[in-house]
């Protein structure tokens, strides 16, 4: 299964990164308005959605492509997560969508967090990947994660259940 996130943050910093994304935008308590395209689809979703997507082919996991490329078009920030086959599919899919994974990387706008590594180094990348994004005023950062359910050197179940929770409490 394929979990695609927009935003993550973490522990103490949520409430600062939330304050610097509630300064640049909107700010309600109500319950965000999806305005967002997701790129699957029509789909729209709301800035800091948590969205888990669960594909079954090949044709669903090549559409997982589709999610990080909307956000490109709009300039938002994206990062891969997972397994060095999974990333590499992802990887060629933007490819034949006209998208240039390494020049995106050379620019910062595209960041493959290596793998395998503990939760807690994943959460560490990406927090340091999204502290980044935010101090240049990016509008929003995609996660695309394929984690290494099962793979050889990856983290524990336990462990990636873990990480998964973590970033579920800090939405």
């Amino acid at each position: 299964a394929t979990r695609l996130d927009l935003m993550r943050t973490a522990g103490a910093d949520k409430a600062r990164l939330l304050g610097v994304f509630r300064s640049r935008g909107p700010s309600s308590h109500a319950p965000p308005e999806p305005s967002l395209p997701l790129g699957l689809g029509d789909a729209l979703v709301a800035l800091g959605d948590h969205v888990a997507y669960l594909w079954e082919s090949d044709q669903e996991f090549e559409a997982t492509a589709d999610f990080l490329a909307a956000g490109l078009a709009r300039d938002e920030i994206a990062v891969l997560v997972g397994h060095e086959v999974a990333n590499n599919r992802v990887l060629a899919s933007l490819e034949r969508r006209g998208l240039d994974p390494e020049g995106l990387g050379r620019e910062d706008r595209l960041h493959v967090v290596p793998g395998p590594l503990s939760g807690n180094a994943i959460l560490r990348h990406l927090d340091d990947r999204i502290k980044a994004a935010v101090d240049r005023g990016v509008p929003a950062i995609r996660i695309l994660g394929n984690v290494g359910w099962g793979q050889p050197g990856w983290p524990s179940d336990s462990d990636l259940l873990a990480m998964e929770t973590r970033v579920t409490d800090s939405l």
